[in-house]
């Protein structure tokens, strides 16, 4: 099969689209034919090193989001494969039981590979770690972006009252998201607009996360995707301050399916690159200018 893999950490030179040997399923696994898969910036993060605490074995897999069919029944599913054991960007790749749900039945694979990292990433730091309620408000730093995209649609869903900051051209688009307040992060400074915010969802880090704890209430949440909060000011004011990764869960993807049918939260696709061009899909995730998802069309 076809695979894009990396030997080495480096450059984008050190990424190579090539022959790979088919996943061996071990008992419990289920092997997917992959169709698409969707590019983030963990897969570039990899390839320069900034991941060993992974303890990856070369030659690695890249990409962790997936939409395809199950070999031998022909379900058509989508999941977050576990970064430790296989990539998406593959013709095959294994998941687990537990790890992948049916796919939307409105969307077709390349939009569908789109959805599970940004969808369980705000999904687990708004609800499991963020203990997001109705009536609360929350700030979504990153808002315009695919996770803090995904954050603003299911806190707004959830009733929450939902600020997000991004740059002026994007500030309509959170709007049309759902989002109460918007912040231009170029031209405002939102603890200059914002206060009493029971939660703060961090996709961006550095000194926007730091200033954040200003605007949080006594008692408050800082979740961030991105970088650990300072915990000194945190504790002095009952402030949960904490970083996560989100972890693979076919059942939170299943109810993802079901809000995306509804038409509640949608997706936004940026540009689609087929599997020979992975090395151009790759590098334009890591310019940072991609509006919406980059997409690996693998079939």
């Amino acid at each position: 099969m076809q695979a894009i893999r990396i030997h080495s950490y480096g450059g984008p030179e050190v990424v190579r689209v090539e022959d790979a040997p088919r996943p061996q399923l071990k008992a419990g696994e289920i092997l997917v034919r992959v169709k698409a898969a969707g590019v983030n910036a963990v897969d570039w993060k990899i390839r320069q090193g900034n991941m060993g605490f992974l303890n990856l074995q070369f030659p690695v897999t890249l990409g962790c989001d997936l939409a395809g069919t199950v070999e031998g029944s022909g379900e058509e599913i989508y999941a977050y494969c576990a970064l430790t054991r296989n990539g998406a960007f593959a013709e095959y790749a294994i998941v687990l039981p537990g790890e992948y749900a049916p796919k939307p039945k409105t969307l077709g694979f390349v939009e569908a590979a789109s959805i599970p990292v940004a969808s369980l990433t705000a999904w687990q730091g708004l609800f499991d770690h963020g203990k997001l309620q109705a009536g609360q408000r929350v700030l979504v730093h990153g808002a315009a972006g695919m996770v803090g995209a995904m954050a603003v649609q299911l806190a707004k869903r959830k009733g929450a009252y939902v600020i997000g900051t991004a740059s002026g051209d994007n500030l309509d688009y959170i709007r049309s998201l759902g989002a109460d307040e918007t912040v231009d992060y170029k031209s405002e400074r939102f603890e200059d607009k914002v206060h009493d915010i029971d939660l703060v969802f961090d996709t961006v880090g550095g000194e926007t996360q730091q200033r954040s704890f200003t605007v949080l209430r006594d008692g408050g949440a800082l979740i961030s995707t991105v970088q650990p909060p300072a915990q000194e000011t945190a504790l002095q004011r009952g402030i949960k301050a904490a970083m996560f990764g989100a972890l693979p869960n076919g059942e939170t993807l299943r109810e993802v399916a079901r809000l995306i049918d509804a038409g509640e939260i949608r997706t936004r696709i940026d540009s689609v690159f087929p599997m020979p061009k992975g090395l151009d899909a790759l590098a334009r995730s890591e310019s940072g200018k991609a509006k919406g998802k980059i997409v690996i069309e693998i079939a």
